[in-house]
């Protein structure tokens, strides 16, 4: 399992870095086996990308979801949790922006659902803290895509401004996105 779990690693570095124009034999040199081992724990490139695909998919919604209750956890929590490590920028920046030809459907659709229901509960946040008024809806609507697009932009920007350190201004970021938002109620 241990081998396996190597495979996965080296791919999702490869694939973070150069998307599909990885092959095997780097991921092999990367892991220290030979490339015909990899197929002893997966039949196909494509099979090793849908389960590293699925394993990050999982990893990211749960942990975001699990650990956000309010707006100020889930800013932080998307923005902490790409930063924990570049690769995991890279990897979703490449994945969203340039999705490989051969993504399965299933794992295309699971990151639809998941982004819906992170849509969702975000909505639901925003939501209860702000006023009754009669475009509640489509202002909580708006609001909550803004909430999300200044998130994606400050990722971005992590991507584009690399030598800034834009991680250590987040919560002065979060206050006035937080002052923003109660100024729309």
């Amino acid at each position: 399992m241990e081998t396996k779990k190597k495979i996965i690693d080296a791919t999702f570095g490869l694939f973070a870095e150069k998307g599909m124009e990885f092959s095997l034999n780097e991921v092999a040199n990367i892991v220290g086996i030979k490339k015909a081992s990899i197929y002893a724990h997966f039949p196909s490139k494509e099979e090793l990308l849908y389960q590293l695909f699925n394993q990050e998919i999982e990893e990211y919604f749960t942990v975001v979801e699990s650990q956000s209750k309010s707006l100020k956890e889930f800013f932080l929590g998307i923005l902490n949790y790409y930063n924990s490590s570049r690769k995991k920028l890279l990897f979703w920046k490449r994945l969203l922006l340039f999705p490989p030809d051969t993504m399965d459907s299933e794992i295309r659709q699971k990151i639809i659902d998941l982004s819906e229901q992170r849509f969702k509960k975000v909505k639901e946040l925003i939501s209860s803290s702000s006023s009754p008024n009669d475009n509640k809806e489509q202002n909580d609507d708006l609001l909550t895509v803004m909430f999300l697009s200044v998130i994606h932009g400050l990722l971005s920007s992590e991507i584009i401004y690399s030598k800034l350190n834009i991680k250590s201004s987040y919560e002065k970021e979060w206050k006035i996105l937080e002052n923003m938002l109660k100024k729309e109620e």
